[in-house]
């Protein structure tokens, strides 16, 4: 795939999606009409107005279109080569163009523009969802930002460091912490002593508490090798 450097449309000459032209004439009306100056009620107005003072849906909702249109530009442009051979090393397809640095300036972006689509399209998608959908999405300085910090190393979990599943730490930690409270408490206690202290319908239960810890004991001794 090629694209005609002579074809490029410059940012100002672009087409826009029709969603967005007409969002855009909407806004356009809305940010000019005052429906509420002429209303009756004018308690109710005073309560419009203050309501639209504090809503910050329309500015949120503005900063993430800017944010994902960066991002965007970002992506495309990292498709074009920028005269490093980097996306050979990637293993990445072929560029589009073979100038990033022409490509960007004939679409109308200036180097710095292009720098930061660069850098908003080097944020981990999980991230950049996070930030962008956030109750107060970051603006686009802030996310290029966040695209020149090199990617965090997934902290290490104790059982991971040990080379262990979270099952096996969990049992080791919990069987351990048994055994030892068992061995603790029960080695001072004279056999004998127990028995006599045991009223006689709990004798069975005492039987079974053993036979089952009998039990579980070969088991280990097994593994063990004991």
């Amino acid at each position: 795939m090629s694209i005609n450097h002579a074809l490029l449309p410059s940012v100002g000459d672009a087409r826009l999606p029709a969603a967005y032209e007409a969002a855009k004439v909407a806004l356009k009306k809305c940010s000019r009409m005052d429906e509420c100056k002429d209303w009756a009620d004018k308690m109710a107005a005073l309560a419009s107005y203050a309501r639209q003072s504090e809503d910050k849906s329309l500015m949120r909702a503005a900063v993430r279109i800017s944010a994902r249109a960066t991002q965007r530009v970002g992506e495309l442009l990292d498709l074009v080569d920028s005269g490093t051979g980097a996306h050979l090393k990637r293993g990445g397809a072929p560029p589009l163009l073979k100038n990033r640095k022409r490509a960007a300036a004939e679409a109308g972006l200036s180097a710095d523009q292009a720098k930061t689509a660069l850098r908003v399209a080097n944020v981990p998608k999980d991230l950049f969802e996070e930030l962008v959908e956030s109750e107060n999405p970051p603006t686009v300085t802030a996310l290029a930002e966040q695209g020149t910090k090199p990617p965090e190393k997934k902290k290490q979990t104790a059982y991971e460091k040990l080379g262990m599943t979270e099952e096996a730490f969990q049992a080791g930690m919990e069987g351990w912490g048994a055994m030892r409270q068992y061995a603790g408490r029960i080695s001072p206690l004279d056999p004998q002593l127990v028995v006599d202290g045991t009223e006689g319908y709990r004798r069975p239960e005492l039987i079974e508490y053993m036979r089952v810890m009998d039990e579980w004991h070969v088991k280990l001794k097994k593994i063990l090798k004991i």
